[in-house]
């Protein structure tokens, strides 16, 4: 395969949205909207794809993000930096 063709294959790749995880989605999509009508959730919200896409064992469990500084911890931040500083 040549680089040029590769590159094609590339573009394909993330245009036309070959890969299993797309199949995965559009499947998912399909069972959401098939399901919104005769099932319905104890919550009383619609199904989305989200909810029935399968877990991949091998994707990377992603943290939330850390909450940021409230205003006391960042005054104490200063205030440590301060005394750093003038020591």
């Amino acid at each position: 395969m040549s680089a040029e063709e590769f590159g094609e294959w590339i573009c394909i790749f993330k245009n036309e949205q070959l890969h299993p995880s797309a199949d995965r989605l559009r499947h998912a999509q399909q069972l959401a909207a098939a399901h919104n009508g005769p099932l319905s959730r104890r919550d009383k919200q619609l199904w989305r794809a989200l909810d029935l896409l399968p877990v991949d064992p091998w994707q990377a469990a992603t943290a939330p993000p850390p909450a940021p500084p409230t205003a006391a911890e960042l005054a104490r931040q200063v205030d440590r930096l301060n005394r750093l500083a003038d020591a």
